[in-house]
């Protein structure tokens, strides 16, 4: 938790804690915000757990850190806000370079394509 991080720093730094019982006042925004989950087939080649599920960030005052989505939760999700969208809201520099390498542009309609075969992806 950051208030640890920030103890740390103050006792390295001589500074006195006026509050031994940060933590029970503390909020700690990176348990609030977003997560991004880490794929398993990368995380495994990084020696590290991976999953799929996706959390929402919450910064209200409630009881939990957030509503979690699975795969193809937030796939859907993301597909809608593209449907909303104009084309050049969602243009972007690298996934247009994607697009006009054929060979890579096979691939991962391919991808997409065993995705959806298995479930991965929500139909639309």
């Amino acid at each position: 938790m950051l208030a640890t991080v920030a103890r740390r720093l103050l006792e390295s730094a001589g500074l006195a804690i006026e509050n031994e019982n940060f933590d029970d006042y503390a909020i700690d925004d990176l348990a609030r915000a977003e997560i991004f989950p880490v794929y398993p087939e990368i995380a495994a080649r990084l020696g590290v757990n991976g999953g799929y599920l996706f959390k929402r960030g919450n910064y209200h005052i409630s009881n939990g850190v957030g509503e979690f989505l699975t795969l193809p939760q937030f796939l859907a999700e993301s597909y809608a806000v593209y449907k909303r969208a104009r084309p050049e809201q969602i243009a972007h520099e690298r996934v247009d370079g994607w697009l006009s390498d054929a060979a890579l542009s096979s691939r991962l309609v391919a991808l997409a394509k065993d995705n959806l075969a298995k479930g991965k992806t929500p139909a639309l």
